[in-house]
C-alpha cells in the first residue's frame, strides 16, 4: 500500500497477471524500453496513476490491465502496439484523452476497452484501424466528436451506445458493417453523414440506411421534427432504429415495408399513431414496447407474426383488431396494456397460438372472443385481467388451455360456446380453465349482418351494435329487418340488436332517395318510430306520415326471470309499435335470512310484487307491509319463548 513509484530494469519484457492490481497509492510508472507485454489486470484499480507513456517496444496490453484506474487522465499509445485487450481501460473515470500515432499497427480495439470512461472527450484513431468491437466506447457521455479512419471496416454492437454528447457521426467510404445499437441512446445525435462512395451505407436527411438490403438502420434521437415518412423502397426497419425517440409523434410507412425489427420503436413515449402498410409481414420483439401515448393499432391483412412484448406496457392503447392472416401472438405481446378494452379477431382468423402472458394484466379488458382456428392458449395468457368476465369460444371443441391462462380474472362471468356442442362441460371449466361455480356456461348463436357490420357469435339476450353500410348511390337507409330477435330502433342505421336464443340474420334495407313527383300516398303497414313517436310512412319515400302518435308504455315484460343468485332482466315497450322504451335488471330472488334472539327467521320476497326501478307505484305501502311482517314474526318468536319459560318455571 505504500508503493508510490515504479521503475523496471531495461531487460524486463513482461509485467505479469495482476502484478500490481489494487496498488491504489501508486502514482507513477516508468516502463523500460524493452517491455513488450503488460498482462491482464496488471495495474487494475491503481487509482493514483494519472498519466501513462508506453515504450515503443510495447506490443500487447492485456484485458483489464488498467481497468478502474480512476485517476488516469491521458494515455498515449506506441506505434508498435498490436493488441489492446478487452476492458483494458474500462471505467477510468477521469480519462479525458486517448491518442494513437497515425501509423500505429493496431487493427482492432477489443470489447469494452474504454467502456464507461465518462470524462473522455477526444480520441484519435490510427489509420490502419479496421475493427472497433462491442461496447468499446459504451457510456462515454462526454465524447462529442469521432473521426473514423478511412479503412475502418466494422463498428461493433453497442460501440458508441449511450454517448450522450455525440451530435453528429461521419462514416467513411470503407465501412462495411455497423452492428445493432452501435449508436443507440445517443441523446444529442442529430444526423449521420456517409461518404458518397460508400458501397454499403447512405444517409438521407440525416437518417442512416443500408444500401444493400434497403433497411433503415438508425434515426437520430435528436433529429428535429415530430413526424417522419419512411421513404419508398425501404423493406425493413432495423433493430432499435427509432428506440427512445421521445419527440416523434407519428410515423408512416411505404408499401414496400415487410419487416419491423426488434425494439424498433421501443420507448417512443410521444408516438400516438402508426399506419401500417398491407405489405408488412413481421413485427419483431418489443417493437413498440412502452409507447405510452399509442392509443390504437390496426394491423394489416398481410401480417403473419407478432413477436414477444411487441406492445407491452402501451398504457394508452385501447383497441386492437387482428388480421385474418395472423398465425401467432408472441409472449407478453400486449401485457400491461391497462387501457385495452377491445380485442377483435375476424371470423375467418388463422390464429393458432396465443403466447404466455400475451394479455396479462390488461385490467380494463372485459370480454374476448376466441376464433375457431385457435389451438392453444399459453401460460398466464390472460392472468390478472381482473375485469375479464365474458369468454366466447368459437371452436367446436375446446382449445388447449394452460391451467394458469385465466388466473386472477373476474370471480364470476359467462363462458359462451357454440350452440349444440357437447364438449364444453362443467368438468372442463373447472379442471382446464380453473374457474369457479360463479362462472356459467351458455350457448352462443351466430349473427349474420347483411349490408352492415356486427357479425359475430353471441349469447341470448346479448345486446349487439349493428351498423348499416353506406347506401348505394341514389338511395338512403330504410330500415333493419331480421329473422328473429328485436331492435331498439329498426329505423336507425346504427342501432342495438337483442340476440335471440337462435342463429339470426339481420339485413339493412335501402330505398330511393328521391320520391317520384306527384303521387297518391300509400302507407306502409309496418310502424316506423323514433325515441318519442311512431307512425306509418309513405312507401314512395317522400317522408309523408300517417297515424303519428306518442309511444304508450306497456307493463313490465320479463325477458329473463331472476334466480336466487342470478339477476334477471325486463323491459317496457310501446303497446302499438313495440319500440323498447325502457330496460332494467331484476335483482336476484335469494332469501333474506334474519336472526331473532338466536333463531333464524326467513322472509322470501317475490320479485314480481315489489316495485322495481322505474315503477310508478308508491313504495310506502309495500315498505309498511314488510315492516309489519317482520314485527309480527319477531313477536311470534318472543311469545313462543315466553311460553317455554313459563313451562320450565
Amino acid at each position: 500500500d505504500g508503493l508510490t513509484k515504479l521503475s523496471f530494469p531495461e531487460s524486463l519484457q513482461t509485467i505479469g497477471f495482476s502484478a500490481f492490481q489494487g496498488c491504489d497509492g501508486l502514482e507513477s510508472v516508468s516502463f523500460p524500453e524493452g517491455l513488450q507485454t503488460i498482462e491482464s489486470s496488471a495495474f487494475n484499480g491503481c487509482d493514483g496513476l494519472t498519466k501513462l507513456s508506453f515504450p515503443e517496444s510495447l506490443q500487447t496490453i492485456g484485458f483489464s490491465a488498467f481497468q478502474g484506474c480512476d485517476g488516469l487522465e491521458s494515455v498515449s499509445f506506441p506505434e508498435n502496439l498490436k493488441t489492446i485487450g478487452s476492458s483494458a481501460f474500462q471505467s477510468c473515470g477521469s480519462l479525458e484523452s486517448v491518442s494513437f500515432p497515425a501509423n500505429a499497427k493496431l487493427e482492432t480495439i477489443e470489447n469494452n476497452t474504454f467502456n464507461n470512461c465518462v470524462s473522455l472527450t477526444d480520441v484519435s484513431f490510427p489509420e490502419g484501424l479496421k475493427i472497433i468491437e462491442k461496447s468499446v466506447f459504451y457510456g462515454c457521455v462526454s465524447l462529442t466528436d469521432v473521426s473514423f479512419p478511412a479503412n475502418i471496416q466494422t463498428i461493433g454492437k453497442y460501440a458508441f451506445n449511450g454517448c450522450a454528447g455525440l451530435t453528429s457521426v461521419s462514416l467513411p467510404e470503407g465501412l462495411e458493417t455497423i452492428e445493432a445499437q452501435s449508436f443507440s441512446n445517443c441523446g444529442s445525435l442529430k444526423a449521420f453523414e456517409v461518404e458518397t462512395d460508400n458501397l454499403y451505407f447512405l444517409s438521407k436527411d440525416g437518417v442512416l440506411y443500408n444500401k444493400v438490403n434497403n433497411t433503415l438502420l438508425q434515426y437520430p434521437i435528436a433529429k428535429s421534427g415530430t413526424s417522419f415518412n419512411v421513404p419508398d423502397g425501404v423493406t425493413a426497419i432495423g433493430d432499435y432504429a427509432f428506440d427512445s425517440c421521445g419527440s416523434l409523434t407519428s410515423v408512416s410507412f411505404p408499401e414496400s415495408l415487410q419487416t419491423i425489427g426488434n425494439n424498433a420503436f421501443a420507448s417512443c413515449g410521444s408516438l400516438t399513431s402508426v399506419s401500417f402498410p398491407e405489405s408488412l409481414q413481421t413485427i419483431g420483439n418489443n417493437a413498440f414496447a412502452s409507447c405510452g401515448s399509442l392509443t390504437s393499432v390496426s394491423l394489416p391483412e398481410s401480417l403473419q407474426t407478432i413477436g414477444s412484448s411487441v406492445f407491452e406496457s402501451c398504457a394508452s392503447l385501447t383497441s386492437v383488431r387482428f388480421p385474418e392472416s395472423l398465425q401467432s401472438i408472441g409472449f407478453s405481446a400486449f401485457e400491461s396494456c391497462t387501457s385495452l378494452t377491445s380485442v377483435i379477431f375476424p371470423a375467418n382468423a388463422q390464429l393458432q397460438t396465443i403466447g404466455a402472458s400475451a394479455f396479462a394484466s390488461c385490467s380494463s379488458l372485459e370480454e374476448i372472443t376466441f376464433p375457431a382456428s385457435l389451438s392453444a392458449i399459453g401460460v398466464e395468457t390472460f392472468a390478472y385481467c381482473g375485469n375479464l368476465s365474458s369468454l366466447t369460444f368459437l371452436r367446436d371443441a375446446p382449445a388447449f388451455s394452460h391451467f394458469s391462462a385465466f388466473t386472477g380474472i373476474a370471480s364470476a362471468g359467462v363462458i359462451y360456446y357454440p350452440a349444440g356442442s357437447e364438449k364444453y362441460t362443467e368438468a372442463w371449466k373447472k379442471d382446464k380453465l380453473v374457474l369457479g361455480p360463479d362462472w356459467k356456461l351458455a350457448p352462443a348463436y351466430r349473427l349474420k349482418v347483411e349490408h352492415g357490420a356486427g357479425d359475430g357469435t353471441y349469447g341470448a339476450d346479448v345486446r349487439v351494435t349493428v351498423k348499416a353500410d353506406t347506401p348505394p348511390s341514389g338511395q338512403v337507409f330504410d330500415k333493419w329487418v331480421s329473422s328473429g330477435g328485436r331492435f331498439d330502433n329498426a329505423n336507425s342505421a346504427t342501432t342495438t340488436f337483442i340476440m335471440p336464443a337462435a342463429h339470426a340474420t339481420v339485413t339493412a334495407t335501402y330505398k330511393d332517395d328521391t320520391p317520384p313527383p306527384g303521387h297518391t300516398h300509400f302507407f306502409d303497414s309496418a310502424w316506423r318510430y323514433d325515441n318519442n313517436n311512431h307512425w306509418h310512412e309513405c312507401t314512395a319515400g317522400d317522408g309523408a306520415r300517417a297515424d303519428e302518435a306518442a309511444h304508450t308504455a306497456s307493463e313490465w315484460i320479463t325477458d329473463k326471470a331472476a334466480a336466487k343468485t342470478e339477476a334477471g332482466s325486463r323491459h317496457k315497450e310501446c303497446t302499438v309499435c313495440h319500440y323498447v322504451m325502457q330496460t332494467e335488471s331484476i335483482a336476484p330472488t335469494g332469501p333474506t335470512d334474519i336472526t331473532v334472539d338466536g333463531a333464524p327467521f326467513t322472509v322470501t320476497i317475490n320479485e314480481s310484487t315489489i316495485p322495481q326501478t322505474g315503477d310508478t307505484a308508491n313504495p310506502l305501502p309495500w315498505l309498511l307491509a314488510m315492516l309489519a311482517a317482520l314485527t309480527g314474526g319477531a313477536a311470534l318468536l318472543l311469545y313462543r319463548k315466553c311460553r317455554c319459560t313459563k313451562r320450565r318455571g
